[in-house]
């Protein structure tokens, strides 16, 4: 295989080897006995609910008396009918009216379960959009129009899911409020550093930030909502708190691992970078150096949540993994390769997952061409045309975005 086809296929098969419902399995396992009761409500959210719902009925099948999913349109959900199964579609990136109708579907059923019940929660990424309660005091259209703006300024994960965790009745420990029940949640983190309060936006997870800290974010990113209607999330000093238990059962480093051994099947010498979170400018100038000091069959690889503010208006069609290989292919240095691509399939608006890239980028299109599409961030289209867009449709996982440079063995 040419370096390039190396490189696609171990980010292929990295998404293919993941196992989320394994990981529900093995986490239910380890709930203790006196958690562990007769009758279980069960509510899976996010990109993998299907995979995760499939662990906890192949572990609880027989004790879940009611369950709910609720995952994006295209989604692969391989769940047999099952009338205490409900399988709902809802809107992402963005919530929808679909949304809406789901968030109030769970906490209906979050607040059927009784003292003696169990509330199991399947939490992975997506979830913040998939299911949508704004509290009573704020409209759907409000609340979509301060999404927008916190996307289109560049706002981090933690920083939105901030805002999020305080517009709503579902998250920031809204389900675990709704609900009598004892609540075991177990959470499948798309988010570099795994706050548990982060990932889907806690559901059912105490929060540590407050109104205060949701403003601020506000007033840097979005300041013309800066005074809009929030209310406060579960503490960890809440009654409610003290009925939940979480784990992370499945996190971004698994992503890596998977991918670095494909690597090095192929001749390669993987080494892992840090996690990061930078911009996707700060990345493509670390990746440009680190491309000139590579040595023959060496690559590197990390998982990322790049930040990337939108300027454009209206803005073409692309992603923050698309993007960055485009700035970046110009400054490769020869015999290197970089691929960066979402786990979950979709980049952005690209309707592809992401690209792969080297110093043949720019012959396949014009130098002006280039830096017209790079500043209307549409992307999208000079991955087309070059032939260096990576598709795989909705994989049904979500563990941040996959990021591998590498260097030729013969140099």
């Amino acid at each position: 295989m040419t370096l390039r086809e190396t490189l696609r296929a171990a980010f292929l098969e990295a998404l293919q080897s993941l196992d989320f419902a394994g990981a529900v399995r093995d986490a239910i396992a380890d709930v203790p006995a006196e958690l562990a009761r007769e009758r279980v409500f069960a509510i899976a959210i996010g990109k993998a609910a299907p995979a995760m719902m499939q662990g906890a009925l192949a572990s609880w099948g027989a004790r879940i008396e009611r369950a709910i999913v609720v995952c994006p349109d295209q989604t692969p959900c391989p769940l047999d009918e099952d009338a205490r199964l409900e399988v709902l579609r809802a809107g992402h990136p963005l919530p929808d009216a679909r949304s809406v109708d789901a968030a109030a579907r769970l906490l209906a059923l979050a607040h059927g379960a009784s003292r003696e019940d169990l509330l199991l929660v399947l939490v992975s990424g997506g979830a913040s959009a998939l299911a949508c309660a704004p509290h009573a005091g704020l409209g759907f259209d409000t609340k979509l129009d301060a999404t927008h703006a916190l996307l289109d300024a560049g706002a981090s994960i933690e920083e939105f899911n901030t805002v999020r965790r305080h517009l709503s009745r579902i998250k920031g420990g809204g389900l675990t409020r709704a609900t009598r029940g004892h609540v075991t949640a177990f959470l499948a983190s798309d988010v570099i550093g795994g706050a548990p309060h982060d990932i889907g936006s806690g559901p059912t997870t105490p929060d540590p930030t407050t109104i205060a800290d949701a403003r601020a974010v506000l007033a840097r990113y979005a300041p013309q909502f800066s005074s809009m209607a929030l209310v406060e999330s579960l503490k960890p000093t809440d009654e409610a708190a003290s009925r939940e238990r979480h784990s992370i059962v499945i996190g971004p480093d698994v992503l890596v691992d998977h991918a670095a051994r494909s690597l090095a099947r192929c001749g390669l010498s993987p080494s892992r970078l840090s996690p990061s979170k930078s911009s996707v400018s700060d990345l493509a100038g670390e990746y440009a150096r680190l491309a000139r000091s590579l040595g023959p069959g060496e690559a590197r690889l990390r998982v990322a949540e790049p930040s990337l503010r939108v300027d454009a208006s209206p803005a073409g069609r692309g992603g923050r993994s698309g993007h960055l290989a485009a700035v970046l292919a110009p400054r490769l240095a020869p015999g290197t390769v970089f691929l960066a691509g979402a786990s979950d399939g979709a980049d952005g608006t690209s309707g592809a997952a992401g690209a792969i890239v080297d110093p043949s980028f720019l012959t396949r299109i014009s130098m002006s061409s280039h830096a017209d599409h790079i500043a209307r961030f549409d992307t999208a289209a000079l991955h087309e045309v070059a032939g260096t867009a990576i598709f795989t449709g909705p994989t049904g996982v979500n563990l941040c975005d996959l990021h591998i440079l590498a260097r030729a063995p013969d140099g």
